[in-house]
C-alpha cells in the first residue's frame, strides 16, 4: 500500500487500516506530511509509524496507539488526546 492509499484508509475506515495493519506487521508506515486535521482516528493503530510532521489538528485521536511512533514538527491543535498511547519503547534513563 503506498503513502497516499495509507492516508485515505486512515481517514475513511480506521477499523479496516486497524486490520490492514495487524495482517501486515512489517510494513513500514512512513505518514510524514500528511494532513489528518479533523480526521476521526479513534483507536488508530500508529505503532512504529514514522508521522514527521503530520497535521493533527482538530483531529479525534482518542484512545490511538502511538507505540514507538517518531513524530517531530507534528500540529496538535485542539487535537482530542484522550487515552492516546505516547509511549516510546525506548527506556526511560
Amino acid at each position: 500500500m503506498n503513502k497516499s492509499q495509507m492516508i485515505e484508509l486512515l481517514k475513511t475506515d480506521v477499523p479496516a487500516w486497524n486490520q490492514w495493519r495487524e495482517e501486515n506487521p512489517e510494513a513500514v508506515i512512513d505518514l510524514s506530511g500528511a494532513d489528518l486535521s479533523y480526521a476521526n482516528l479513534i483507536r488508530a493503530n500508529f505503532i512504529r509509524a514514522t508521522l514527521d510532521n503530520v497535521n493533527f489538528n482538530y483531529a479525534n485521536l482518542g484512545g490511538a496507539d502511538l507505540f514507538g511512533a517518531h513524530f517531530n514538527g507534528d500540529a496538535f491543535d485542539n487535537a482530542y488526546l484522550r487515552g492516546v498511547n505516547f509511549f516510546t519503547n525506548t527506556e526511560v534513563k
